[in-house]
């Protein structure tokens, strides 16, 4: 019987006896009689502890496992997060620089209409009616 992790045998004093005068086949057969129930006991505490050990190794591996998995996920999804960002700041910085050169070039057109095509003042007329009387 196995209490708490425990072998409890019967009383091996008969056994000694039985060895010391040399009465094998007695002792073979008092183990047959007495032990047989226990010895069965204890190879299946012996499996069940066997696969209690396997049971914790695989899981322990497993936590490992999934531990430095996590950890490489997390590694490259700071990384693509990182990216995303450097792509976001350039897209921001180039709609910058263009809408820079956009007020430079509108800026210069602007000076160019004042100045006209050979120093003559440019007039801007809605319709093309109102244009053609002004004409010289």
């Amino acid at each position: 019987m196995i209490t708490r992790g425990v072998l409890s045998l019967p009383s091996l004093a008969p056994l000694k006896a039985l060895w010391e005068a040399r009465k094998f086949a007695e002792v073979i057969a008092y183990i047959d009689v007495n032990c047989a129930s226990e010895t069965a006991e204890v190879i299946a505490h012996l499996k069940k502890v066997e696969s209690d050990a396997k049971n914790e190794i695989a899981s322990a591996n497993l936590d490992a496992t999934n531990t430095s998995a996590q950890k490489q996920a997390g590694a490259l999804l700071g990384t693509m997060d990182l990216f995303a960002q450097m792509e976001v700041n350039k897209q921001k910085e180039k709609e910058k620089q263009e809408a820079k050169r956009a007020a430079r070039k509108a800026k210069e057109d602007a000076e160019q209409k004042a100045k006209g095509d050979e120093g003559e003042e440019v007039y801007e007329y809605e319709d093309e009616e109102s244009a053609e009387g002004d004409v010289e």
